[in-house]
């Protein structure tokens, strides 16, 4: 048999084996080096990619959300409900130890297109609300950041200047933490440009390998969702990056943020001691049990949490401007003195860690005017010096309040003086907010008092 002939049948073999590669990115505060001429700070940007051991991660396993009077005038109980199911997405994700070790039980797809709510420019509220979410966690968008900017320099030779760039990874496989060029098991290569515009920076441009691969392989924590999208779940890409941050033999310093305290005995006796089967109490173990009875470690060495969990909080119903106090007990998991110490605490929470709002959030100006259609706040706590001697962008904790602000201009007209004609008729409308998914059931256009034939006749006149 001819060398070409088994390198052709190898070729068709491997290729009828099914392989996993999915990968994720992870999200912090922007490092030193990342500049707005190399592709971050970019608008709308809260963070920019970490590499590994430099996650950040919600250290309470309750985060409560609530909604502002303004969101609830604009959106209404629908508003709500759908807010709701994006939540129910990710509490009924089963704790990552729970997980299988390929993930393969969690799909590589999860957008679908609703074609009337595409056809007549609707925004999926649930849909985008989970992107967000998943943001908050910690994720990063892994196409963006499969190839990175690292630096970029200038040298002159005769007269004649160059440019040169430093590329780097930060797209990581979830099964062996290796750097991967693949998203949700699309290969993706790179291509520099610069000028880019606006903003007149350098990218390497992420750029699909085979461009037929489904376009709807693109994971939750991409960013966002197009018109007529609509998520499903998460994408197998997404639980990676999950399971990655939360895993409970993930350990990184971290101190408990404000508002909790010890619960037993007004501060002292809430340990559990965790000893190997064949130790040996000696005196000197029982005198660090004693020194630690009355002790409370705020500051320590602590797991991942495993199973992060979401709860809606609510505000008084006459002004809604009263937040009604949420009290959580759980147990606080902290390393001292190589030994897993267990201590009871108790979480109030006056403020939601989440706040939806809506309002006039202001327009983008430039070539075409559009409104800001989002606004979202980060609560990045660094503990690099506390982890690591060697400086580093993390790892840190995720902190609220977090604000999701949803603009209520929508819809928008935009006339431009070159079309000739600045009337309602020759106008281009924005798209709007709107809930809608698989089935025969016609979209819901917010706010209420925008029905469906509004927005059909707005394109038909177009």
């Amino acid at each position: 048999m001819s060398r070409l002939f088994k390198s052709i049948i190898l070729t068709v073999l491997l290729g009828s084996i099914p392989v996993s590669v999915p990968a994720f990115s992870l999200l912090g505060p922007f490092d030193t080096w990342q500049a707005a001429n190399i592709g971050y700070q970019l608008p709308g940007d809260i963070g920019g990619p970490m590499n590994l051991a430099e996650e950040y991660r919600w250290d309470v396993p309750t985060i409560v959300y609530a909604f502002d009077t303004s969101f609830l005038n604009y959106f209404g109980q629908r508003g709500v409900d759908e807010v709701d199911k994006a939540f129910a997405i990710l509490n009924n994700l089963p704790p990552v130890s729970k997980m299988s070790s390929n993930l393969t039980e969690y799909p590589l797809e999860a957008r679908r297109i609703n074609y009337l709510a595409q056809s007549l420019g609707i925004v999926d509220l649930k849909s985008t609300v989970l992107g967000l979410i998943v943001e908050q966690m910690g994720l990063a968008e892994p196409i963006r950041y499969t190839w990175c900017l690292r630096a970029r320099g200038t040298y002159t030779v005769g007269g004649q200047t160059y440019t040169n760039y430093l590329v780097i990874k930060r797209n990581f496989d979830p099964v062996s933490w290796t750097n991967s060029s693949y998203v949700n098991g699309i290969l993706y290569t790179y291509q520099i440009e610069e000028p880019l515009l606006p903003g007149n920076y350098a990218d390497a441009v992420e750029q699909t390998v085979d461009p037929l691969l489904s376009v709807f392989r693109v994971p939750v924590s991409a960013g966002g969702v197009l018109v007529g999208e609509y998520l499903t779940s998460l994408t197998r890409d997404d639980i990676g990056g999950l399971r990655y941050i939360y895993r409970s033999d993930n350990y990184n310093i971290e101190t408990l943020p404000p508002g909790i305290t010890n619960t037993l005995y007004g501060g002292g006796g809430g340990y559990t001691f965790y000893f190997p089967t064949n130790y040996t109490q000696t005196n000197s173990l029982t005198n660090l049990i004693v020194n630690l009875t009355n002790a409370f470690l705020v500051t320590g060495l602590r797991p991942g949490l495993d199973k992060i969990t979401f709860q809606k909080g609510n505000y008084d119903s006459v002004m809604g401007r009263l937040f009604l106090t949420n009290i959580f007990d759980y147990t606080d998991i902290v390393i001292s003195n190589n030994y897993a110490l267990q201590q009871q605490v108790r979480r109030v929470v006056t403020t939601p860690d989440i706040i939806f709002l809506a309002g006039d959030l202001g327009v983008i100006m430039g070539t075409m005017i559009a409104p800001v259609q989002l606004q979202r706040g980060s609560g990045f706590v660094s503990y690099a010096q506390t982890n690591a001697q060697m400086a580093a962008a993390g790892p840190g904790i995720i902190q609220g309040t977090i604000n999701f602000a949803f603009t209520t201009l929508y819809p928008t007209y935009y006339n431009d003086t070159a079309d000739y004609f600045l009337t309602e008729d020759a106008a281009y409308r924005s798209v709007v907010w709107g809930s809608f998914d698989g089935s025969t059931n016609t979209p819901v256009i917010y706010p209420d008092y925008i029905s469906i034939r509004d927005i059909e006749r707005q394109v038909l006149r177009r």
